[in-house]
């Protein structure tokens, strides 16, 4: 009786602006698998911590963004904190979809390499890569093509310049931690080598 192989989850991590999420989510289709954004998780913890002031003010990284004087690495620095945050609390999430599906693709900007290279999931292999896009110019053209006001404002180069910052940072951990990162360019080979790089 051959033995039924363990499910899988494959997490693809990456600043926004470095194609994670389509990415990922034609992965999934090719590999007829489930597709989970993290990032939707984050808003619905704003939204569920909204009488919790000091987990809706970490989880307010956008806000942060738009209307502090931060600098850029302070925050970076809130943007890991609150990734940490959500991190910690992902592994039932994970559970729960893997119920449904013998492979899910899980994305998102709020996954940590430190969380990727620790996460156990009973019964399933967990693997991970990063996509990095190391060109800040078009970190910055991709996240302008989805600007609901098309005049820029003051804080939309912030908004490039920290995820360029947390791109680089999520590169960096990954490596730290001996996992793949994945150039984002060219795009038209981005699924087939993150998948070689999950299955590789």
């Amino acid at each position: 009786m051959s033995q039924r192989r363990p499910k899988r989850l494959y997490l693809v991590g990456g600043a926004s602006g470095s194609g994670k999420s389509t990415t990922a989510k034609l992965l999934a289709r090719e590999l007829e698998a489930g597709w989970l954004q993290v990032d939707t998780i984050w808003v619905a913890f704003q939204e569920a911590l909204l009488t919790d002031e000091a987990a809706t003010h970490l989880l307010r990284v956008d806000a942060r963004i738009f209307h502090s004087d931060d600098t850029v690495e302070e925050l970076l620095e809130h943007q890991i904190a609150a990734g940490r945050f959500i991190g910690s609390r992902l592994g039932r999430v994970f559970w729960t979809e893997l119920q449904k599906h013998d492979t899910v693709v899980a994305d998102g900007a709020w996954l940590l390499p430190e969380l990727a290279a620790s996460l156990k999931v009973e019964g399933a292999e967990v693997r991970a890569a990063f996509l990095h896009e190391s060109d800040e110019a078009a970190v910055r053209s991709t996240l302008d093509g989805r600007r609901i006001v098309k005049t820029p404002t003051p804080w939309h180069p912030r908004v490039a310049a920290v995820n360029w910052a947390y791109g680089n940072w999520l590169a960096s951990e990954a490596d730290k931690f001996g996992l793949p990162v994945v150039a984002a360019q060219p795009r038209e080979t981005l699924v087939e080598r993150l998948r070689h790089a999950l299955e590789g």
